[in-house]
């Protein structure tokens, strides 16, 4: 069985292991979801894509940054939250993307964020971190 993963995927953590001896994966401390057409519509925020932020992990990029998650139950749709949009001014249209973005990049790097909060564009900059061990294997950012 064979897969390909792209260069961009694996440069930084070739990076990490050369120079500290160890991977290390570029973290942002989120948890979050798809922006899909549907949720779009629930959330009143007409024909965005992009991703929205169900939580924020405390002491992470995110929550250094100022970046806000949902205020609703886990069962309900995420209200309240930032739905992150751009990422160096590339657009996001899910998950999908938002990782290949983090992941194409090392630990430390600084990169802006764009996005909706309020109805409002803005743009928040953070510094990537190092995926804590905890978070090793999850399907967070």
């Amino acid at each position: 069985i064979g897969f390909a993963v792209p260069i961009d995927t694996i440069r930084p953590v070739a990076n990490g292991i050369i120079s500290g001896g160890k991977p290390r994966h570029a973290w942002i401390g989120i948890v979050g979801e798809t922006l899909t057409p549907q949720l779009s519509r629930q959330l009143g925020l007409a024909d965005a894509a992009g991703v929205v932020l169900r939580s924020v992990e405390d002491g992470g990029p995110a929550k250094k940054a100022g970046l806000v998650g949902s205020t609703a139950p886990d069962n309900r749709p995420p209200r309240g939250g930032d739905v992150i949009v751009a990422v160096a001014g590339e657009s996001i249209a899910d998950f999908g993307d938002l990782t290949q973005e983090i992941s194409s990049r090392s630990v430390g790097d600084r990169i802006d964020l764009t996005v909706l909060r309020d109805g409002r564009r803005i743009t928040v900059t953070l510094t990537l971190a190092d995926r804590p061990a905890s978070q090793e294997g999850t399907c967070n950012q």
